[in-house]
């Protein structure tokens, strides 16, 4: 099964004829009743019900079209996320908790208003998990503490953060500098 035994398994469906399904997909009828005779034999199942010069789809047809329809439709989805100088699609980022919550908020939201198509799916964690998901793959990024020490990533300071130690007046030896 290819793509475009699929296209032209949705032209029949939609036309109810092999001669002006092949006109819809540009190809010459006897290749057209090849390719779907081709078709139902690798699913094991008659798609269309032939009548005189006429196909109507055969309940395993019905029930095939809309999957059909759902590969084609994710088909051309998935070209359109790649075509085109905007970028657009799904984002998979991760984020140390803290960051998600303080400092990353406004930094989306210019994001998205330079680039609308773009949808973030927001991952949290830990260092560690946030880097292992950019080594796999399943993230495209990640804000994460410390230096990056994996030959495989690149990465580069993005906020500086200022830590403190916050403890009861009574410990004042702890809040003394360190030399």
């Amino acid at each position: 099964m290819d793509l475009t035994q699929l296209e032209m398994f949705n032209a029949v469906a939609q036309t109810g004829s092999i001669t002006q399904a092949a006109q819809k997909v540009h190809r010459v009828p006897s290749n057209l009743t090849t390719r779907i005779r081709q078709l139902e034999a690798d699913l094991g199942v008659e798609l269309f019900i032939r009548e005189n010069q006429r196909l109507r789809l055969s309940p395993a047809g019905h029930s095939f079209l809309r999957y059909s329809q759902q590969i084609l439709a994710l088909v051309d989805e998935a070209r359109m996320v790649v075509a085109g100088d905007e970028p657009q699609g799904l984002f998979a980022l991760g984020a140390l908790e803290s960051t998600a919550a303080v400092r990353i908020p406004q930094t989306l939201a210019r994001y998205n208003q330079l680039y609308p198509r773009i949808q973030f799916d927001l991952a949290t964690g830990p260092s560690g998990t946030m880097t292992d998901g950019v080594l796999e793959g399943t993230l495209g990024a990640a804000f994460i503490d410390g230096p990056i020490i994996h030959p495989g990533l690149d990465g580069m300071p993005v906020y500086q953060e200022e830590m403190m130690l916050v403890a009861p007046k009574a410990i004042r030896r702890l809040l003394a500098p360190v030399r």
